[in-house]
Order: structure tokens, then sequence, then C-alpha cells
């Protein structure tokens, strides 16, 4: 094979396997968020980087630290499951804000979608993009909820 055609045939493979890529990405943005429950999250963070998820608990403020428990009584030991949710996305800071401020989301049973991955102070895993909050009555998350937070 001439050294052109071997080109040709490389460069087409390159344009195939990035638009396969491209493709995966596009369909995992497009489907419906994993569901998972606190202690799922909490036994491998890791194995759900990247990925949209829904995660319900109890949403407690303190600071300017979000963290989803499995109850108003927080983790009781270093056993217990928490997630830390912070959003580090440039453009929805703003927005995030005002759930620290309303305190509509916080101090309530609630259901974050978003996605997992690496949050860079503390240096630790949690909830980096949120789309949305919605607030139960209580831990039975009845019903659709109420949202109160929303990206969109």
């Amino acid at each position: 094979m001439r050294s052109i055609d071997r080109a040709i045939v490389s460069g087409a493979i390159a344009v195939v396997t990035l638009g396969c890529a491209n493709y995966s990405r596009v369909a995992d943005e497009m489907a419906p968020p994993l569901t998972l429950s606190l202690s799922d999250y909490y036994e491998d963070p890791m194995k759900y980087d990247g990925k949209q998820v829904t995660v319900a608990g109890y949403l407690v403020s303190q600071g300017d630290v979000l963290h989803l428990d499995e109850t108003p009584d927080g983790p009781r030991g270093m056993s217990d499951p928490t997630m830390l949710v912070r959003d580090t996305t440039p453009s929805k800071e703003i927005g995030f804000e005002e759930i620290f401020e309303s305190h509509r989301c916080t101090d309530r049973y609630a259901k974050i979608t978003g996605v997992l991955g690496q949050i860079p102070s503390p240096n630790i895993f949690g909830m980096v993009e949120i789309s949305e909050i919605r607030v139960f009555e209580d831990d039975a998350f009845r019903g659709s909820g109420e949202v109160c937070y929303s990206a969109n």
C-alpha cells in the first residue's frame, strides 16, 4: 500500500473513532440518570465518576458546604454514608448560591440529580454538577417532590 493510501486510511479510522466517541458521550448525556442510594455511592464513589445520577437523602447546609446524609441526625461515624455537594460549574455558581441564601432546599429530604466527580477543594469525591434538587416532606420520597433548584 502506498504511503498516501495509508495516510487516507489512517485518517478515516481516526474520524470514525472520534465520531463513535462523541456519539457515546452524547448517548450518555441523553440517558436517564442512574438512581443510587447513599450506601451505593459510599461503597465505591469512583465507579460513578462522570455519571449523571440521582441520590436521595437529607440535605444539610453547614456554612458554605452542602452535604447529603441518610437522616437529619447526620453521620454518626466514619462508616455512615454522606456525600459532599458542590457545583463546580463556573456558569452555575451564582445560581447555586441561592440555595444557601433561601434555605428552600436545605434541612429537608431531597433528591439531587447531577454528575459525580472530583471536588478540587477539599480534594474529595462528590456531586459536582447539580442539574436539579427536589425536596420532599419525609424520607418516603412520595410523589415528584417540589423543585427548589434547577440549573435550566
